[in-house]
């Protein structure tokens, strides 16, 4: 187009025959086919057939399957505590430590509804061992292995400050010490717990299933059955006791939490007994720290059935670790 342009004005300058006029004609050509061409680089590559850039190109939004995978909750998370800790110097020769890992599976992505509020499937497994780390080989005393299923309804329930949080079924649990002879110890159960909350507790990113409270409590019942050889064990020993009578009906859990500190430097404080057993209790104490992934952490025990090995006798220790629960 621009030396069409060019070529028609050039010979109607020299039909005219004046330089003055060419001179002028040919400078508003110029101006011309360069304003032609500027307009012709401003239109759109796909005009031309030409493929836009990878600029150009806009990222594609994800599709609503890909977002909801993106933000599926694992079904895997922690339980009970999980804790390591030791109750004296690593050099010392009653120096012992005890840990414990537990978690739960949820079993279907989907939950049953029951009036509104879900059911779910939990598989849960929790282990507690005491390791002799201060003796010469190292040898470890006892693991305690505690596999069980159980039903949570997620009633989350408020009057006022004070909430039915959830009523949990078991159908089985299972707890030993995978030892042989004398040492052996095992038993199952069936209970019944629910879960009262008191002030809820505001924490980004939980979810409204595990949703904690300031105030926390715990009632645990339970019918017992397979602890013959307990009995037994019992009776060589010249007792009229019963294993049950050591371990009680069930079980009191009181929870306190961000009670004596609040925000990042929150903090969970632990109280359990049996219910009917013989004395005992536990007190566990976590400090969180902000950008640390564990918290430091203290456990006080008094009383009888520390472990399954222990059931009938009676200790009182400190242990003092970390946690990775809080």
């Amino acid at each position: 187009m621009k030396n069409i342009v060019k070529i028609v004005v050039l010979l109607i300058v020299t039909c005219a025959g004046t330089d003055a006029l060419s001179a002028e004609v040919q400078s508003q050509v110029d101006r011309s086919a360069s304003r032609l061409q500027a307009n012709a680089e401003k239109q759109p590559a796909e005009a031309h057939g030409v493929e836009p850039t990878s600029r150009e190109k806009e990222e594609p939004s994800p599709s609503p399957k890909e977002a909801s995978t993106s933000d599926k909750i694992s079904p895997i998370s922690t339980y009970k505590i999980n804790y390591f800790s030791i109750n004296n110097w690593w050099t010392n020769d009653n120096a012992q430590v005890k840990f414990q890992f537990s978690v739960k599976y949820k079993f279907f992505d989907r939950d049953v509804q029951i009036q509104g509020r879900p059911l779910s499937l939990y598989l849960a497994y929790t282990q507690k061992s005491l390791w002799n780390v201060g003796q010469p080989s190292m040898p470890f005393e006892e693991s305690n292995y505690n596999p069980e299923a159980f039903f949570d309804y997620q009633i989350n329930h408020s009057w006022g400050r004070f909430s039915l949080r959830n009523i949990i079924l078991s159908p089985f649990e299972h707890e030993s010490n995978g030892l042989t002879g004398l040492d052996s110890r095992s038993w199952n159960r069936q209970y019944a717990a629910v879960r009262l909350g008191y002030r809820p507790l505001e924490r980004q990113g939980e979810a409204k299933s595990e949703q904690k409270d300031h105030i926390e409590l715990n009632m645990k019942i339970w019918h017992a059955y397979g602890y013959a050889d307990e009995d037994d064990y019992l009776r060589t020993l010249g007792s009229t006791e019963t294993f049950l009578d050591y371990e009680g009906y069930g079980e009191i859990n009181l929870v306190l939490r961000d009670v004596i500190v609040h925000g990042e430097w929150g903090n969970q404080l632990d109280v359990t007994s049996r219910i009917g057993g013989k004395q005992n209790y536990e007190i566990q104490y976590q400090q969180k720290i902000p950008y640390l992934n564990f918290s430091p952490y203290i456990q006080y025990w008094h009383g009888y059935d520390e472990t399954l090995l222990r059931f009938d006798s009676f200790g009182k220790r400190m242990f003092i670790g970390v946690s990775f629960t809080l």
